[in-house]
């Protein structure tokens, strides 16, 4: 008796520790790495080397492959950048959306769209309530 109860503790930390392990590597965290593949929220260089000409601009591209990204509430609240778009590059600073118009195709290795929540949580509050583009170069 003694064993079966040590054997079904041993078995219930076993997974209770996998849990938690599997639980802590996914922990709600935004994977900001360079996709291989691209989905709904990503564009990867692969698909847009297949898809657009080498001097079509990082805007271009996200209107042709995922218009969505464009669509947005706009400002909400007294600030004006509160709720707008905003796009860094490289993981830098927040800047308007202007400068997707100046950034080729071919320097970029993904282009990945964060939603309000998500921005919130890789950028802060320098997000401002507002989805955010982030444009990884090669």
């Amino acid at each position: 008796m003694h064993r079966r109860v040590l054997a079904f503790s041993a078995l219930a930390a076993m997974l209770a520790f996998t849990a938690c392990a599997s639980r802590s590597a996914a922990g709600g965290q935004v994977d900001d790495r360079v996709p291989a593949t691209s989905t709904s929220t990503v564009i990867t260089a692969a698909e847009l080397e297949q898809k657009m000409s080498p001097s079509t601009t990082a805007l271009q591209a996200i209107q042709a492959l995922r218009p969505t990204f464009l669509n947005f509430r706009g400002p909400i609240g007294f600030k004006a950048t509160t709720g707008k778009l905003q796009v860094s590059v490289d993981g830098g600073r927040l800047e308007s959306m202007d400068i997707l118009a100046i950034i080729p195709v071919s320097n970029i290795a993904s282009i990945r769209f964060y939603s309000a929540a998500d921005a919130a949580q890789k950028f802060g509050t320098t997000a401002a309530n507002a989805p955010v583009i982030e444009v990884q170069q090669k």
